[in-house]
């Protein structure tokens, strides 16, 4: 959409989709628990400083959300079995600046670009374990987020010339975190199970684990 005849235009764009879920899980009691859904946007605008110049800013944004994740195991044709949903979750945020700078000799770019990303989602281990019966959900979940800035300044000769070249410095930095979780529900099976349980995934029971239940 012009914004300035000749020197200014935005770009926008939107949308939205919804997936309805072909899975039931005979765990949680939903049919067709995994619905999922993806809105975003994305936004450019352009613009011609000069003749000899030209600025171009982009930004983007898209969530996705699933209520339950489409795995099927074992409980018949497009079934799964889970105490809880499995539900997932990834959002994406990013920005990027382009300038560059016509010169006799070449051009002149200074790039600058700007990322957050995360996701997060639930696994439901009861039924690999085998601990269904106990209807104690043996849950873990995960999430994990991704920050970070790049930047570049570069020149590039023209092209056609006997001799084409192209300088150039860049700079990154990255910040990425990953947390992983168990719910506490197994702090109230009874102690011999819990370290039995425990001993068996490789792991060492926790010195609080197995209070007697009441």
């Amino acid at each position: 959409v012009p914004v300035i005849d000749d020197a200014v235009a935005l770009r926008l764009v939107g949308y939205y989709t919804e997936t309805p879920g072909w899975i039931d899980n005979v765990g949680t009691g939903v049919n067709g628990a995994n619905d999922s859904r993806i809105a975003g946007g994305r936004a450019v605008l352009g613009w011609n400083v000069t003749p000899e110049s030209s600025l171009r800013l982009t930004g983007l944004y898209q969530k996705a959300v699933v209520d339950d994740m489409a795995f099927v195991d074992d409980s018949g044709d497009l079934k799964k079995n889970t105490l809880v949903p499995e539900d997932a979750s990834n959002d994406i945020t990013i920005g990027a600046l382009h300038y560059d700078y016509d010169t006799d000799f070449g051009t002149v770019s200074l790039i600058a670009g700007y990322q957050d990303k995360s996701n997060a989602s639930v696994s439901d281990q009861t039924a690999f374990l085998g601990l269904q019966a106990l209807g104690i959900p043996f849950v873990g979940s995960q999430s994990q987020a991704v920050d970070g800035y790049s930047t570049e300044i570069r020149f590039a000769s023209n092209s056609g010339g006997f001799f084409d070249y192209l300088l150039g410095l860049s700079y990154a930095n990255r910040d990425e975190t990953l947390e992983t979780l168990i719910d506490a529900n197994l702090l109230a099976l009874p102690r011999e199970l819990a370290n039995t349980l425990f001993t068996s995934l490789g792991l060492t029971p926790p010195a609080i684990l197995g209070a007697t239940r009441l």
